[in-house]
Formats: structure tokens, C-alpha cells, sequence
């Protein structure tokens, strides 16, 4: 159906709606439980798509034009800053993997947060850093020998603080919403314990599902993962951890292109060898964890990507500045 001449656009209208949502959604983070913002997040999926059915279609003539300009919407921006990467969400002052971090994440300004993948007994994607619960709740036991309501029993907040408790492990669908409604741009970390080759192409499907294929990392330790990751989308961005950096590294990272990706490195090491290797190679280096605005101001500036529990690199840099 054509636009008729003098509609309100509904683009400005759609935005402002659905800013207005998330910020009831996030009023009061601290208190509230997954269970709660799980409802939340119900309710704003409810009013997009409630938007999305209003808005007008478009006409045989534009769809491709409109497809087009959908997808470029979509596309990773080309920064001249450092990417700041939560690490965990805010895990410095919540509950590390759970909705609440996230959410404290984006509050506290960042634009790209880091969540860790298992999978539990029944096959769902959560998320969660150890194979074992037990650092992170008041439950015992392995991930992949629970299933996701076995697991869902347990307490992941109070560990960290009383405002967090009742706090329940999210599944890796409600992180994905939850950084899709935020505007967050994840970092996918793909943990060998419990993520095999042929449970990839699951969590790649989920991401395309929302539309969010051009707007997440993944990063792993496992080479393997990373290269099924790739099979499954030509396009995927895709970061190989490393504690050490040299040639065998760098080799497995430019094995890693298939001239349509993007790769880089994501290491613990940055010394000035580093950044000369991956300079010499074409390869995009970034680091983890950095907590001090020491060894953030300390960087080469060849880095282009810092993952930290509670500083954004961006704000470290400017304050220096002043």
C-alpha cells in the first residue's frame, strides 16, 4: 500500500515508543528479578511487533529498496574509537551473566557486552562461564547435567548482593533480546565444555532469527567452533582467543578469512611484538581484562578493543584528555 501524503512518520513515533519502554523497563535494575524482566521483556517484544504490523508496506517497486536499506541499517559501523567491551555485563557491581549485569551494562554507557555459552542437559543455550554452577549460585552440579528448569531452581544473584537475589540464568534468546531491544552489540563467547561443532549452527540460527547476524562477535578459544561458526555465515565476525600471541596465532587467525568475514585477535597479551605481528598481518587486535585506567592508558594504539568488568576505555581516554 502507498504512504498517502502528510502521514506522521511512524519511524520517529516507533523510536520514541519503544525508548520509552526500556527506560520504564529499566527503573529499578538493582531490585528487580530475572523473572520480572523477563515479563518486561515480553511485554516491550509484544509492542514492537505491535508497531511493525501498523507500519506501512511497502510496494513491489520499493521492497527491494527498502530490504536493502534494512539490511545496511544493520551493518557493524566503522569506528575510529576503541571498542569498550563489558565484560559479563557490569560485572564489577552485578551478578556476572545475568540480565541485570546487562542491563547495568548499557546504564552505565557501554556499547558492547560479553556473555559466555553453555548448553544444559535438554540442550538450551544459557548463559554462564564455568561448566560447574557453583561459583555463581547456591546450587551445585555441571550445566550439561541439569536441564534448564532444573537449573532455573537456583539462586544466581545473591552471591554477588541481596538486591540481586532470585536472580535466574538466561537463556542465550532472552540476552539476545534483551542487547537487541538496548541497541547492545554482543560478544558471543563459545565455551568448548559444553558447545560442540554440531550445537553452532543452533545458536547462529538464533541470531539470524532476529536479525542481529551483522551486529554480534563471536569469540572462542576453540578454533574448530570458530571455523563452523563460519561455514554456517560467510559474513560472521569472529575473534580467536588467545593467552599467548605469536606466529602459530596469527597463522590460525588468517586461516580464519574467507575474504567476505572480518577476524581478529583477542588476547591477553599486548605487548609492542604483538601489535607488530597483527599490523604486518592485516589482523585487528583487541585485549581482556583491563581494569585499571593504567593499563588502558598504556595501550598501543594499534589496539582497537578493550573488554573490561568496569571501565569503558573511551571515557578513560577523554577524562585523561582534560
Amino acid at each position: 500500500m502507498p504512504q498517502s501524503k502528510g502521514r506522521i512518520p511512524l519511524f520517529p513515533l516507533f523510536l520514541g515508543i519503544v525508548l520509552a519502554l526500556v527506560l520504564l523497563a529499566i527503573g529499578t535494575v538493582n531490585a528487580m528479578t530475572t523473572k520480572r524482566l523477563e515479563a518486561r521483556l515480553e511485554q516491550l517484544e509484544k509492542r514492537v511487533e505491535q508497531l511493525e504490523q501498523t507500519s506501512v508496506e511497502p510496494t513491489a517497486a520499493t521492497g527491494t529498496e527498502a530490504a536493502a536499506s534494512d539490511k545496511s541499517k544493520a551493518l557493524p559501523e566503522e569506528e575510529s574509537g576503541i571498542r569498550s567491551v563489558a565484560h559479563r555485563g557490569f560485572s564489577a557491581e552485578a551478578p556476572e551473566n545475568t540480565l541485570p549485569a546487562f542491563l547495568l551494562a548499557w546504564r552505565r554507557g557501554f556499547r558492547y557486552v560479553e556473555t559466555d555459552i553453555q548448553f544444559t542437559a535438554d540442550g538450551i543455550p544459557v548463559c554462564l562461564h564455568d561448566q560447574w554452577i557453583d561459583r555463581t549460585s547456591n546450587g551445585k552440579g555441571r550445566i550439561d547435567q541439569m536441564t534448564l528448569e532444573q537449573v532455573r531452581e537456583y539462586d544466581f544473584g545473591s552471591w554477588m548482593a541481596e538486591g540481586y537475589a532470585g536472580a535466574e540464568i538466561p537463556t542465550f534468546e532472552e540476552f539476545l533480546k534483551l542487547c537487541r531491544i538496548l541497541g547492545l552489540r554482543p560478544y558471543i563467547e563459545l565455551k568448548a565444555e559444553t558447545v560442540t561443532q554440531d550445537r553452532v549452527p543452533t545458536l547462529v540460527e538464533m541470531v539470524k532469527a532476529l536479525g542481529m547476524e551483522n551486529q554480534v562477535s563471536w569469540i572462542s578459544f576453540s578454533f574448530a567452533l570458530l571455523e563452523t561458526v563460519r561455514d554456517c555465515d560467510e559474513t560472521a565476525r569472529l575473534g580467536y582467543l588467545v593467552r599467548n600471541l605469536g606466529y602459530n596465532e596469527i597463522t590460525a587467525a588468517v586461516l580464519l578469512r574467507n575474504g567476505q568475514n572480518s577476524v581478529f585477535l583477542d588476547s591477553s597479551v599486548y605487548s609492542e611484538a604483538a601489535c607488530w605481528l597483527c599490523r604486518e598481518n592485516g589482523l585487528t587486535l583487541e585485549v581482556w581484562t583491563l581494569d585499571s585506567t593504567e593499563q588502558i592508558l598504556a595501550l598501543d594504539p594499534y589496539i582497537s578493543g578493550v573488554t573490561s568488568n568496569l571501565l569503558i576505555a573511551e571515557e578513560v581516554f577523554a577524562n585523561a584528555a582534560d
